[in-house]
């Protein structure tokens, strides 16, 4: 998509004013704000939005701008949901700092994740810190967690040794270089040893989520605040959208862990193909590895949608055949529909939470 057509897509939802205003706002922010493969440090997002709509000389009506921030204030608030997962093997003390731990990262442009390319120097964000982690999880209540089973799941790591790391995210572009340094508070345990009964599933094809009980990782350490997602008010009414196939097209934005790297915002995506019998949708999100178990949210309400599980948008080879940089453009199966980021459905997850909060 085009970055013109992104740009208007954004700010139709964002405003509700006359074309006149409508057009100065999507002048102001064109290639500036929504250029690159669709992921953004939502810092600079909202500072350039902030500065160019505040100037007095772009003649904005003042009126026009709580919408704005109301609009960026639902975002925000859901960055505060989304925690990175790991092994604790990845996580050591802070000779300089015992309130502290540091958490094992390799700038992203010298990490190896495939045997046989390089990514390409130019890669974005190729110079932040992509930590050595296994995906993206969010909270859905004060003391729970949900994300990708297979996540959590993996071969040689013991359950219990799973972390959960809250706010590795952006404020500026300095952050977390020459390490990632982050307050005990912010981590997170399972309560439990391993996962509970009925409070997870995972399938190759079909659904693939856990619900997990957590709680402050270290002894005499009070956990820092986050903030839950909210779940649709009405299931059943969720439900629904799918039966009567009223999500396709709906507009969609995630936030996490790609790459290992902090908190991305990944916007411009929709509903690209939803079975009504499958327990997932698609949607067309720039997703890479380390984004699984990452929020999918309603960019209109910003209520949870569902969770990215699995997906095409990867690495691929560039023109030169030489190196790995992000794909742009989602591909097109055989049937004819986007072959896209799959993304768990919430009927299953409700019920699961459900058993997790009564437990």
């Amino acid at each position: 998509m085009a970055t013109d057509e992104r740009v208007q897509e954004l700010m139709n939802q964002l405003l509700s004013v006359d074309q006149k205003n409508k057009a100065k706002v999507i002048n102001l922010i064109r290639h500036e704000v929504m250029d690159g493969d669709g992921r953004y440090d939502f810092f600079e997002v909202e500072k350039k939005l902030n500065t160019e709509f505040e100037n007095p000389k772009n003649a904005i009506d003042p009126s026009q701008l709580q919408p704005i921030k109301e609009y960026i204030n639902s975002i925000k608030r859901n960055f505060r949901t989304v925690v990175m997962v790991l092994d604790q093997t990845k996580i050591r003390s802070n000779d300089k700092d015992s309130e502290t731990i540091v958490v094992a990262a390799t700038p992203l442009k010298s990490r190896n994740v495939s045997l046989n390319f390089p990514l390409c120097k130019g890669i974005a964000y190729g110079n932040q810190l992509s930590a050595h982690s296994t995906g993206s999880g969010f909270f859905v209540d004060k003391n729970i967690v949900a994300t990708a089973a297979h996540v959590v799941m993996r071969p040689g790591v013991e359950f219990a040794d799973i972390r959960f790391i809250h706010g590795i995210l952006m404020s500026e572009s300095g952050d977390f270089y020459p390490e990632i340094i982050v307050r005990k508070s912010q981590v997170f345990k399972p309560v439990y040893p391993e996962l509970q009964a009925n409070q997870y599933y995972l399938s190759e094809t079909g659904s693939d989520f856990a619900i997990i009980p957590v709680q402050p990782a270290y002894d005499g350490v009070d956990a820092v605040a986050v903030e839950s997602v909210e779940f649709p008010k009405d299931i059943k009414a969720y439900n629904e959208l799918f039966q009567n196939q009223e999500i396709k097209e709906k507009e969609v934005y995630s936030i996490g862990h790609g790459l290992g790297l902090p908190l991305k915002f990944s916007y411009e995506g929709k509903v690209s193909h939803a079975p009504r019998t499958f327990p997932y949708f698609e949607c067309n999100l720039t997703l890479l590895g380390g984004n699984s178990g990452s929020p999918i949210f309603d960019a209109h309400n910003h209520e949870l949608l569902g969770i990215f599980i699995r997906g095409s948008k990867k690495l691929e080879l560039t023109g030169s055949g030489h190196c790995l940089d992000v794909k742009k453009e989602i591909q097109t199966g055989n049937n004819g529909e986007a072959d896209g980021q799959e993304c768990q459905r919430l009927e299953f997850v409700y019920k699961a939470l459900e058993l997790a909060k009564n437990r």
